[in-house]
């Protein structure tokens, strides 16, 4: 019983590595992307630190900017690639830097302008899934490979 266990989570750790490896590669690919995007000029219209959870345990940077793109204006939200929670300081100076009314440098994506951030790139943030998801793979490997029956390690080191 507990060898199908062992074998049924080495399985999953295999199986999920792969595939945390795989989609996380595409996200920091397209993230990567968008240092290419064409950028234009743009203006701050909110700038702001919300803040949730019991006791505000997470804060999150929410600024909206107006640009135009091809004589249509557009109003986008995201400041960088995932955009999401962070820490009160690092929100707070994301805010600070964007205030009010300041014309920012707007990166659109070229077959969607209505899709936009203003710090292209990728980030830690993104890459950090997939290193969790190497050690997955890594872990489910080793424990398949110590399944593996004496013989067949003793041949391959041959």
């Amino acid at each position: 019983m507990r060898r199908a266990a062992m074998l049924m989570i080495g399985v999953l750790c295999t199986v999920a590595g792969l595939l945390g490896v795989a989609s996380g590669s595409l996200r920091y690919l397209d993230a990567f992307r968008t240092k290419d995007w064409p950028s234009t000029e743009g203006t701050i219209v909110t700038s702001e630190v919300v803040t949730g959870g019991d006791a505000r345990k997470w804060f999150e940077p929410r600024i909206s900017y107006q640009y135009e793109v091809q004589s249509k204006t557009h109003l986008a939200h995201s400041i960088w690639y995932q955009s999401g929670t962070t820490s009160k300081s690092v929100a707070e100076e994301v805010a600070f830097a964007h205030p009010v009314a300041s014309t920012v440098r707007v990166h659109y994506d070229p077959t969607n302008p209505s899709r936009a951030l203003l710090l292209p790139g990728a980030s830690w943030g993104i890459a950090l899934p997939i290193l969790v998801s190497i050690v997955a793979l890594f872990g489910g490997v080793v424990i398949l490979f110590d399944m593996c029956p004496e013989r067949y390690r003793k041949e391959d080191a041959a």
